[in-house]
């Protein structure tokens, strides 16, 4: 059944697959001195179309660049053997909060193209699998377009030598080890702004095709903060360092795991002031505001990754 759902409503989206951490747990159906006759039985008996699970899921918007979030509660004590969620052909990782709570989180990416799409949650229990589906409109938004000139001093960061482009391949690898840590829940209610409420208005181009020198590059997948050299900069929620350190493109970076593949990025810093491995609490002073990498001038570029893909940051909001 195809269910058509507009913004901020109830929805299936995602994708993955997880066991039921229950299954260990005292159940009949798990028993081996259980009659298979009677439970083929009961199951000829069984009415399928009931729901084991509610489900809440919550997006500001369907555009390029937001997240949605999927809260999944089981409401039966009988397991649901797998869960998959799907959309647009993949597959995301679905977490356990607690006994009878999972969740997903489904960013859309920059580039997805504004279209109906299909959402599809699979249920199986008792070796019977349900299929329901859902649709939404992903609906197209315009960005900003921004032509930079880097000063004479940063142009070696647009037009990288040999040994320039080895090092950043180095640091690419470094950079998917760091993001395929798959890891529990670390946050601890909602995401707040990496700088104080003075500064954190001047958060800006999220999504804005870049051109350097009359060159376009990749879009630009961060909020950018164009605030005094050397301010405070705070880690927006609890979480573990994963990388610390300067690179080549992205000058002292900090990048937080705040588990579930939700990762926070603080790039272009002064000052470094935490470790890889160290955990943060939220609003931790991590760092300062600079200006190295390529950058044009002292500010703060905060980056959001959730499940591999960069969101709006502000899109986080629905994290609590």
């Amino acid at each position: 059944m195809l269910k058509r759902l507009s913004k901020l409503v109830l929805i299936c989206l995602g994708a993955g697959i997880i066991s039921s951490a229950r299954a260990e747990e005292k159940n009949p159906w798990f028993n081996h001195n259980f009659s298979y006759e009677k439970v083929d039985k009961a199951l000829e008996n069984y009415d399928f179309n009931y729901k084991f699970y509610d489900i809440n899921i919550e997006a500001s918007d369907f555009y390029p660049g937001e997240l949605i979030k999927i809260e999944i509660k089981e409401k039966s004590s009988v397991d649901l053997e797998e869960i998959i969620l799907e959309f647009d052909n993949k597959k995301y990782p679905i977490g356990r909060l607690d006994k009878n709570s999972l969740i997903s989180f489904i960013p859309l990416d920059l580039e997805i193209k504004p279209s109906n799409y299909s959402i599809k949650l699979k249920t199986k229990v008792f070796g019977k699998i349900k299929t329901e589906e859902y649709g939404i409109d992903v609906e197209k938004k315009e960005f900003i377009v921004q032509n930079i000139k880097l000063p004479k001093e940063k142009l070696r960061k647009s037009y990288p030598s040999q040994k320039d482009l080895e090092r950043i391949e180095r640091e690419k690898k470094e950079k998917a080890i760091a993001f395929s840590k798959i890891t529990g829940k670390k946050w601890e209610g909602n995401f707040i702004e990496p700088l104080l409420e003075e500064y954190a208005k001047y958060g800006w181009a999220y999504g804005a095709r870049r051109f350097y020198s009359g060159q376009e590059r990749s879009r630009h997948k961060g909020l950018d903060y164009p605030v005094p050299l050397g301010t405070e900069v705070r880690a927006t929620n609890s979480g573990k360092v994963v990388l610390a350190e300067e690179l080549f493109f992205e000058g002292n970076t900090i990048i937080v795991d705040h588990g579930f593949s939700i990762f926070s990025l603080y790039l272009h810093l002064k000052d470094i002031y935490v470790k890889s491995e160290e955990k943060v609490e939220k609003g931790q002073i991590i760092g300062t505001v600079g200006a190295s990498g390529r950058a044009t001038g002292p500010h703060l570029h905060y980056e959001t990754r959730v499940n591999g893909i960069s969101v709006n940051p502000r899109s986080l909001k629905i994290i609590d």
